[in-house]
């Protein structure tokens, strides 16, 4: 859990420096905010393609 929130935090920090200084702070910071918003999005994909209906088991009739 550390390990990814420590990864998501340089992501965002890397994008935010990586902006030019021509544009305002609040651009920086809107930049910076998509990483998370792409992650999670991503995430979300991954979880709602690999869910799926459990195949039911064969149970063994006792008799």
């Amino acid at each position: 859990m550390w390990f990814g929130a420590a990864l998501g935090l340089s992501a965002v920090t890397a994008v935010t420096a990586s902006a030019p200084a021509s544009q305002s702070p609040l651009d920086v910071c809107r930049a910076g905010f998509l990483v998370p918003l792409a992650a999670a999005a991503l995430a979300a994909a991954i979880t709602a393609f690999s869910l799926r209906s459990p195949t039911p088991h064969e149970v063994p009739v006792a008799g």
